[in-house]
């Protein structure tokens, strides 16, 4: 009988009284994963370096910097975790503490000697510092539409395309960074990449006739229309890119009466590399001084 379990064991098919025979019982029993969340980044706080001076300080964030680690194992728990995103307490939780890729322009730019405070309390206390105003809600309220649309358009010029929803994701090679795109689209032609949509209520019954300054994107003479360089959001979907480690971005304007702009942005790693370590200088103060 031993002979027999034991070789059926080893079987394509599993037969059932596996199940209830000792020591074959063992493998049907469910087991949870080895990998555990990793501890939230505002432990990271040390009410010590108070007192410390400025070039102490970014000494200080460098070692920090260096030590701060997380496997890709536990990336993939946390992104999978916080599908939901907002709905979801673990997405504040795990973004607390972490630049986000839609804050990641206002970390560059702000005073690194002496960083917006602002700007500080919105990177640690997320949940406390979400908003509502008429402009957002049209966004949220519409997005599922916008990326409906964007869907039939793509369509009609990718293979096998798949929008998938998506949690956080943490940056494997900048821990302190992270980003939650509005969503993983994937072809056949092209592969994995982001989608940013935005749904400004600005450009509700029209996008602008002519490049205008206030406006996200702008257009060249072919016509076409490109998210502009130097606009946060160009900031924003770079960062979600590298977080995703995938090589380009869907950036989507959607308006309820004149359809919807669509522009490819690709990976860029010098602009990145770039604007991560400018980051650090901004962190090392959020981390030791909140």
């Amino acid at each position: 009988m031993d002979s027999f379990l034991q070789k059926i064991s080893k079987g394509k098919e599993r037969p059932a009284i596996l199940k209830i025979t000792m020591p074959y019982a063992e493998e049907f029993i469910p087991r949870l994963s080895d990998t555990r969340f990793p501890s939230p980044i505002t432990e990271l706080y040390n009410p010590k370096m108070l007192d410390s001076d400025y070039i102490e300080l970014l000494s200080e964030c460098d070692k920090v910097f260096q030590e701060l680690k997380i496997t890709e194992a536990e990336a993939a728990l946390v992104e999978l975790e916080t599908r939901g995103q907002s709905s979801k307490k673990s997405w504040f939780v795990f973004r607390s503490g972490r630049l986000t890729a839609s804050l990641i322009r206002n970390a560059v730019k702000t005073n690194h000697a002496s960083p917006s405070q602002s700007l500080i309390k919105r990177i640690c206390y997320p949940e406390l510092f979400s908003f509502s105003t008429k402009s957002t809600r049209w966004g949220c309220d519409h997005e599922k539409e916008a990326l409906s649309t964007y869907e039939s358009v793509a369509n009609e010029n990718h293979i096998d395309l798949t929008i998938k929803d998506n949690g956080f994701f943490i940056d494997l090679c900048h821990p302190y960074i992270g980003a939650s795109p509005d969503g993983i689209v994937s072809c056949s032609c092209c592969g994995k990449g982001v989608l940013e949509v935005k749904c400004p209520h600005s450009v509700k019954e029209s996008f602008p006739e002519d490049n205008n300054r206030s406006f996200c994107m702008e257009k060249g003479n072919d016509g076409n229309w490109t998210l502009k360089r130097e606009h946060p959001y160009y900031y924003q979907v770079q960062t979600q890119m590298h977080a995703c480690n995938l090589g380009y971005c869907d950036f989507i304007v959607w308006s309820e009466s004149d359809g919807t702009l669509i522009d490819r942005v690709y990976r860029n790693t010098d602009f990145f590399i770039i604007l991560s370590t400018t980051c650090n200088i901004c962190l090392s103060m959020e981390y030791f001084l909140k």
